[in-house]
């Protein structure tokens, strides 16, 4: 069933529409579906789109300098390079009263500092955060 035969079966009474008539309506019916769109501004579009690709620069060279900084392993070299000779005299005691006598002992020992703390994260988001104190002494290894 076409427009036309709808039109009559809904309004009997109403005078039988004619071509031109639905035509003239279809464009009133266009216009006013217009005029109730809200018109964007070309300036607007323009700055949403620049802040788009600002916003997206800065993400990716702050995730350039952050992979650069934070993402690095602690390789042998690295320890090495913080690695002291420490000497001390020690002397073991196995009761009160009875100590051997001191000898001088030499170790190697790595120097931590607070920047080397680690932190682990767990996929409920709860963390828990290694720091050495400062200048504590790590055993080489």
């Amino acid at each position: 069933m076409d427009e036309l035969a709808m039109i009559r079966e809904a309004f009997p009474a109403a005078p039988d529409p004619d071509v031109a008539m639905l035509a003239r309506a279809q464009l009133r019916l266009d216009a006013v579906i217009r005029a109730d769109r809200p018109r964007h501004a070309p300036w607007r579009t323009i700055a949403l789109a620049a802040a788009a690709v600002a916003l997206l620069v800065a993400g990716l060279a702050t995730a350039a300098v952050a992979t650069g900084l934070f993402d690095r392993d602690v390789t042998r070299a690295d320890l090495d390079a913080r690695v002291e000779t420490v000497t001390r005299t020690v002397s073991v005691c196995r009761a009160a009263g009875d100590c051997s006598p001191p000898r001088v002992e030499t170790l190697k020992e790595i120097m931590g500092d607070q920047a080397d703390g680690v932190l682990f994260i767990d996929p409920d988001g709860r963390y828990v955060q290694v720091t050495p104190a400062g200048n504590d002494a790590l055993p080489a290894v």
